[in-house]
Formats: C-alpha cells, structure tokens, sequence
C-alpha cells in the first residue's frame, strides 16, 4: 500500500483498486458464470448471493491468491491471513437494497479495526471483484466512511436505508467501479447496499478473508479437492489456529515475539 492508500483505508475503511482484472479474465469469469444461471429458482428472484465459488471453474480458484488483492491483504490482515468464504451476487434492475450492517460500535471480535504499533489491524476483509459498472447511480456497494471507528450505534433509522436523505447526511457514500476494479472494505465498516437500477445485471465476487487465528464462518474453507496447490496457497486454507505459526509468505519477514527477553 502506498501511503495515500494507507491514509485512505484508515480514514474510509474501504479502498477501491482500478483495473486489477484484465478484459480476458472478466470475459471469462462471466462465460462461467453464465453457465449458472443464478435466475431458475421459483420463485423468481431479483437478487442471489450463491456460492461457494471454487468448485465453478479455476479461473475463481486463482482469485483466492490474485496478486495485487493479496499484496493489499498482507498489510490488512497480516501475513498469517486466511481464506474464510466467498459467493458471488447476481442483482437485476429493480433489486432491492440490503440495509447497513457492521460498524465500529457494538465492538465484534471478528469484525474488527485498529491502529497500533504503526500498522493496522482487522478482521475479516472483503475483497469484491466487479464483474460489471457499479457505484454512483447504479446502485450496489455502499458504505459510511469512517464508521469503522465509530464510538456509537448506527441509529435504526440510518440502517434501513428508507430515509436515504438522512443516511446520505451521515456520509453515505455509494463509490463508483468500473468493470474488473476491486473494492477491499473492512466488515467493521457500516456497510450495505443500494437498489440497482441499471437495465444490464450486476455481477461481483465476494472473497472474505480472516486473521490465520480467528473464523468468521462456522465451517472452515477447505481446499476444493484434486485442487494442485503450492505451500504458500495452501496455506492459505489452513484451519483457524491460536499460537504463533509459520507465515503464509516465503518472503514475510520472521515474526517478532513480543514476549522475548531482551
């Protein structure tokens, strides 16, 4: 992270990063994707979150380790992060919104942000692809900035997203995304989303990831069977664990005991 984007993440809890999906791996996560129809259920709906993603295809198993989320992800989390979950959300126009959640206060153990020792600290991290324009007018992802360190509750009448007038005066903020961008947010962050509007469909890939200590989901994240990993993905499924262990990262640097003499 530079030192703006780092300024940004602790002043926002969210970041956005242009451009780290080329046109050919959009162009072929959404050939996947279109052969999963997320529309025939009865009945109809106009919004899906469905997953678990890695047993579609291994252009979504190369995601969990995609370079420049990864880099961000080392400095969020830590070099003992691991994967927690991910889905994907499929909105056509008219769907609906999904109120705030999240936020500083009440304090959740997994869902966390802080400042010490001149580095961040957080818990679980999401990191969603934009399979399609999002933000803005759109609709989609939307979030308060700086609510992640908020000292109060998110007053109900701000969380239902009914009175967009009076969320919009507590900063809501609805950031524009272009096609193959990624957003990173802390789940501490006040966080929701907007109806989408636009008459093509929303697409986004949701990949949440958890201190090497700590598990948000109730099920660990395996590995999708036959799947050839080396070491340091692997890692990356290793179960929750307490205690001092290996980094994922052959290049992190040796973790320092804070409890050492001397």
């Amino acid at each position: 992270m530079t030192e703006f984007e780092r300024y940004l993440f602790d002043l926002r809890g969210f970041l956005v990063a242009p451009g780290v999906l080329s046109t050919d791996e959009v162009a072929e996560l959404k050939a996947l994707l279109d052969a999963r129809s997320p529309w025939d259920e009865e009945p109809v709906k106009d919004k899906q979150h469905l997953g678990p993603l890695l047993e579609w295809g291994e252009p979504f198993l190369r995601l969990v380790w995609q370079p420049t989320m990864i880099a961000y992800l080392r400095e969020m989390i830590g070099e003992g992060l691991r994967l927690d979950h991910e889905y994907a959300i499929f909105m056509k126009a008219g769907a609906g919104r999904l109120r705030l959640h999240g936020g500083g206060t009440p304090y959740d153990h997994a869902q966390f942000y802080h400042w010490r020792n001149e580095r961040m600290y957080n818990g679980l991290v999401v990191a969603q692809f934009a399979l399609s324009d999002a933000g803005g007018d759109h609709g989609g992802f939307c979030a308060i900035p700086g609510s992640h360190k908020a000292n109060l509750r998110t007053p109900a009448e701000v969380r239902d997203l009914e009175h967009l007038e009076l969320t919009r005066e507590a900063g809501l903020v609805c950031p524009p995304v272009k096609t193959g961008d990624l957003i990173l947010f802390t789940e501490a962050l006040t966080h929701g989303t907007l109806p989408w509007t636009p008459g093509f469909e929303r697409r986004a890939l949701l990949y949440k990831f958890s201190p090497g200590h700590q598990s948000w989901s109730k099920r660990h994240r395996p590995a999708p069977e036959g799947a050839e990993l080396t070491e340091e993905q692997a890692r990356l499924f290793r179960p929750p664990y307490h205690g001092r262990r290996e980094p994922v990262f052959e290049d992190a640097a040796p973790a320092v005991d804070p409890y050492a003499k001397g």
